[in-house]
């Protein structure tokens, strides 16, 4: 079966809550010189990006705040220009942008425009 749209929007928060705990145990720092960790927090992005493409244009539109293109294009990015890569833009959107994010998707749960695919 297909994931629906309240399942894409659990993969969101669940890559969000990923990437905020690896932070905490792991440091940026550590994050930036480790392939690995490096590797997961670009994997989890990817999975924030896919995920975003599935949420309705509807629900998009009631949260213009929230630049969607730019989220659906990060995973394209990462990728076809993994070889440049800054992982400081990554780890600053994760400081900047996720609690307004999970806010938005939030309020689409609540409103119910979740429920179509």
């Amino acid at each position: 079966m297909a994931p629906t749209v309240g399942d894409r929007i659990s993969h969101i928060k669940e890559a969000i809550a990923n990437i905020r705990a690896m932070r905490q145990t792991n440091g940026d720092e550590q994050i930036k010189r480790d392939p690995i960790l490096r590797a997961a927090l670009e994997r989890f992005f990817e999975i924030i990006s896919e995920a975003s493409r599935h949420i309705p244009e509807e629900a998009r539109a009631a949260h213009v705040q929230i630049p969607w293109k730019r989220i659906a294009g990060i995973g394209n990015f990462l990728r076809h220009v993994y070889n440049d890569i800054d992982v400081d833009v990554l780890l600053n959107a994760a400081d900047d942008d996720f609690d307004l994010f999970e806010g938005a998707l939030d309020q689409i749960v609540a409103s119910g425009r979740n429920s179509t695919e």
